[in-house]
């Protein structure tokens, strides 16, 4: 993955969709669907906690620096990179969104 590109994703805060109907299948796994697309997506563990996590408040580096402490890793090239395709893979199908940073200038 570029370096420069998930980079610049990383302030970026995201959004829950909030068309989005969720259903958790056990403790394990759950079922989001997106009825704008019919798209559906499972998510285990630590998806579902990066799904909790876009809230609107936390930019994707705090997102990342959580995920970093609760799971105690050590590649934090890692995490950047798999929490970055996660979130690209959740916007291209419409889960998520990111604030309009350019909304309030």
């Amino acid at each position: 993955m570029d370096r420069l590109l998930a980079s610049s994703k990383l302030w970026v805060i995201y959004h829950q969709n909030p068309n989005i109907v969720i259903r958790e299948e056990d403790k394990e796994a759950v079922l989001l669907f997106n009825p704008d697309n019919a798209d559906v997506k499972v998510l285990n563990t630590t998806g579902k906690m990066i799904w909790e996590l876009y809230d609107g408040q936390r930019s994707l580096s705090e997102i990342i620096h959580i995920l970093s402490e609760d799971f105690d890793v050590q590649d934090s090239d890692r995490v950047v990179e798999d929490v970055v395709v996660f979130t690209d893979t959740l916007m291209d199908a419409n889960f998520i969104y990111a604030s309009d940073l350019n909304k309030d200038q």
